[in-house]
Parts: C-alpha cells; structure tokens; sequence
C-alpha cells in the first residue's frame, strides 16, 4: 500500500481564509449575471426600474467595500510582522548610521584635510 505523494505546499495554509473569498467570488458572480441583465435592457423604462437599477449600484459598491475589508483583514497580520521586524532592526541600523559618519569626522579632523571650498571662495 503506498500513499499518493502531497501536492505542492500542502502543509501550509493559505495566508487568507479561502470561505471568505468564495463568498465574495459568489456575491459577485451574482451581481454580474444582474449586471450583463441591465446592460441587455439598454433602457430603464419606469421608476420602478429606476429604483432597482440604483440598488443595483448600491449593491455593487457595498461589494467594493467588503472586498477592501476582506483584503484589509487578510493582510493585517503579515503588516504587523513587517512592522514589528522593521521596529527589531531599525534602532541597531540607526546607531551603525552614527557610528559611520562619527569616524569619518574624526578622521578627516585627523589627517588635516579640509573640505573643497564652494563657489566664490577662496581658500585662506
């Protein structure tokens, strides 16, 4: 008896909750048979289609809206783990800064070179 070996990246999961996403994929495929139905129409014909054209449309922007939300909460962890290396490295790599441009001031105090003079002035 042998086992079928596991497909790639079977044992990790996805970064994101795939039930969230197919309900968004169903919301609009929805919205979109609708859509192509109205586009079909051409031309609204009464109030009554008036009224259900605008929500429609509302129906669309609050899918706009829940997707945004959706990504938003899908990537705040992997935000805050970027934040949180950012935070771990930045006060070694700032101090680094320091200590570099320190040594170069000392060594050119040192050796007794004087920077180039500018435009219009003369060395003394």
């Amino acid at each position: 008896m042998t086992q079928d070996p596991a497909g790639l990246g079977h044992n990790n999961p996805p970064p994101f909750d795939p039930g969230v996403l197919e309900g968004l994929r169903a919301k609009a495929s929805g919205l979109a048979a609708a859509h192509r139905d109205w586009i079909e129409k051409g031309v609204l014909e009464d109030d009554e289609q008036a009224r259900r054209a605008a929500d429609h449309i509302a129906g669309l922007r609050t899918l706009k809206k829940d997707v945004v939300a959706a990504k938003a909460e899908a990537t705040k962890p992997h935000q805050d783990a970027v934040k949180a290396c950012d935070a771990a490295f930045a006060p070694r790599r700032s101090a680094g800064r320091r200590r570099c441009s320190a040594g170069r001031s000392r060594r050119r105090r040192r050796s007794g070179r004087r920077s180039p003079p500018g435009p219009g002035r003369r060395r003394p």
